[in-house]
């Protein structure tokens, strides 16, 4: 390309030479105007030429920008594929985590449920003997009559046990303050 160059260059400067020459020596207006604009209009062709030429690619350019286009196109289908993975995933994670939330707040609203139903009972066979057969109650009698059992394993039902006894010994208090003539054999 640079020989080529070279050689559509020289046509434009001889005659922008031969119009310096003719204007020094003073050569005619007839003259010195047909080598100015024969010379303004090799300069005009040879910038075309060369715009052409800059715009025109090789084959192996073409080729290049086919492959670089080919590949662009790839990856932005390898993105676009990626995140429609990521963002599935955030959905199904986030359907999960409020899967697990309900279920934890279903367990703890059961968990409250029985602990209710376990202090009622406990005031009601507290009201039953206090009513009735004996003036007090023992432990005995209340795993007898006591029909609620929460069945944990662990650490969280060694707790749960102890939450729960926790619970039965302040409602005895409290029915013991209530009915003071009632004897209860936790407190003897």
């Amino acid at each position: 390309m640079y020989a080529s160059f070279i050689t559509r260059l020289i046509p434009p400067a001889a005659l922008t030479t031969a119009y310096v020459c003719a204007e020094f020596a003073g050569w005619g207006n007839a003259v010195r105007g047909a080598l100015l604009s024969t010379m303004v209009l090799s300069w005009v062709v040879m910038a075309a030429w060369f715009t052409i030429s800059a715009r025109r690619r090789t084959p192996d350019e073409q080729r290049m920008l086919r492959e670089q286009e080919h590949v662009l196109r790839e990856l932005r289908q390898f993105a676009g594929i990626a995140i429609g993975g990521s963002q599935q995933e955030i959905r199904r994670t986030r359907g999960l985590l409020q899967q697990a939330v309900a279920k934890l707040q279903s367990s703890f609203a059961t968990i409250n449920q029985n602990s209710r139903t376990q202090g009622e009972a406990v005031a009601r066979m507290m009201d039953r003997r206090a009513g009735g057969e004996g003036m007090g109650i023992n432990v005995r009698h209340f795993a007898q009559q006591g029909r609620v059992f929460v069945v944990v394993t662990g650490d969280v039902g060694k707790t749960l046990e102890a939450v729960a006894i926790n619970h039965a010994m302040a409602s005895v208090r409290q029915r013991k303050e209530a009915h003071p003539s009632v004897r209860c054999a936790f407190f003897t």
